[in-house]
């Protein structure tokens, strides 16, 4: 496939396969040579070269979600602003989580810690839940 070029004069039928409009004559309308021809077994006025215009391929790419450049490029920064805004609040969590894992070695270090003892929230937890459980 090819785009043509303003000036290039277009094989038969010289229109579009799809909407059969001669898009060359319009501004800003490219026009897509398929390298396929159409040869029909009857007569037919789109007969010989598939040729699909700028107009007919958007409405088709759009309708199976592609996007502009434009909007790709717009999303591409909004996703680029997106990471310098959380790189900082990442930053902070990881630093957060190093603090959280050394005072809770350091916790587990202190002499008379025992760490397979139950917090006195988990035990009465617990008591609750059984008291729970022999009443039901």
């Amino acid at each position: 496939m090819r785009v043509f070029g303003e000036q290039e004069r277009l094989p038969l039928p010289e229109r579009c396969f799809i909407c059969e409009t001669h898009p060359q004559r319009e501004a800003g309308v490219l026009l897509v040579d398929t390298g396929l021809n159409f040869q029909p077994t009857a007569p037919n006025p789109l007969k010989g070269r598939k040729i699909l215009c700028s107009r007919c391929v958007s409405e088709a790419a759009n309708l199976l979600g592609f996007r502009t450049s434009e909007e790709v490029d717009e999303a591409r920064d909004t996703l680029e602003a997106a990471r310098r805004f959380l790189q900082p609040i990442q930053n902070t969590v990881q630093s957060l989580a190093k603090d959280i894992e050394s005072r809770t070695e350091k916790l587990f270090n202190l002499p008379g810690f025992d760490s397979t003892e139950t917090s006195p929230v988990v035990k009465e937890q617990k008591a609750k839940e059984n008291a729970e459980d022999e009443s039901a």
